[in-house]
Formats: structure tokens, sequence, C-alpha cells
């Protein structure tokens, strides 16, 4: 399922959304993953929504996208379920979409889920119709590169 990032929202103001993106342009998927475990997401999801279209988005971050916009759901968020919910519903298809068809190869990140998908890992795959069990595998790898945030803090986290 392809998505339009016109879709999404960013609920931010112009300027921030502008130094977001082109933050988000000059890095890479380290620093994706580290700004997804971060993300305040009543600031939209244009910004997870384009992570998990980026041909290198790791795969290990696309599980965390898809944990934290699921939210412990125990099913889905119907496309008629009010704009946020239209949003969640389009970014979780396309998440389950392109992981189904081995879409996300970039595996190099560790899972930064945590206790979340300890603890919803059983119960709610199995209620989820369509969503693949593997979404509860603990993905091996290594802790993403840090980030100075100080230096280069991208809008949208920590209530910048």
């Amino acid at each position: 399922m392809a998505i339009d990032l016109s879709d999404f929202s960013d609920n931010m103001p112009e300027d921030d959304s502008a130094r977001l993106f082109a933050w988000l342009a000059a890095h890479g998927p380290d620093e994706w993953h580290q700004l997804a475990s971060f993300w305040l997401y009543d600031r939209g999801l244009r910004p997870m929504a384009w992570i998990v279209m980026q041909p290198d988005c790791d795969r290990a971050t696309a599980q965390r996208i898809f944990w934290d916009v699921s939210d412990g759901r125990y099913d889905l968020p119907g496309p008629n379920d009010g704009p946020y919910a239209r949003e969640c519903h389009a970014l979780l298809s396309h998440v389950i979409a392109r992981w189904r068809r081995g879409g996300f190869t970039r595996s190099e990140l560790a899972s930064s889920c945590g206790d979340t998908m300890d603890v919803l890992r059983e119960r709610f795959l199995t209620l989820l119709a369509g969503v693949p069990s593997s979404f509860g595998d603990v993905i091996i790898g290594r802790t993403p590169r840090s980030i100075d945030w100080d230096g280069d803090l991208p809008a949208g986290i920590y209530g910048s």
C-alpha cells in the first residue's frame, strides 16, 4: 500500500516542520530510529510516514513505529474513525504491507520497543487479524549511533 505524505499532518508551525524535514533528509537510519524513539506523537505522523517510506528505513525502526502508533490497541484504527485514526490506519497499513513483502531490507539495528513488545506481543498479535507475528520478534542488532541532540535538535521532540 503506497502512502502520500500530504495525507499526514505534522501539527507544527511551518518553520519547525521545514527544519525537521531538512534534518531528516540530512541524516540516516540511525538518526531516524532515534527520532522515532523520542517523537512526540501529538506532533503528528507525517515524519514517521516519511521515515517508513525511505528505502533504507531499518526493520527495527519500522517495528518501533508500528508499536508506537498502534499504541497497544486490540484492533487497528479504521479509516472512518476520524482524521488521526485515518492517518494511523494508513501508516500502519503501509508498514504491515511493506513488512509482509520483505520491503524493510535494512536490518542493522536492534529492537527498541522494550516492555511494550514484551507485554503485548502474545495477546495483541493473536487478536489483530493481518498483522504478521514477526512484529513481535526481538530483532537482534546494534544500538543506533548516539546523536548530539544539543547541537542538532530536530523539531518535534522534547517539546522543541
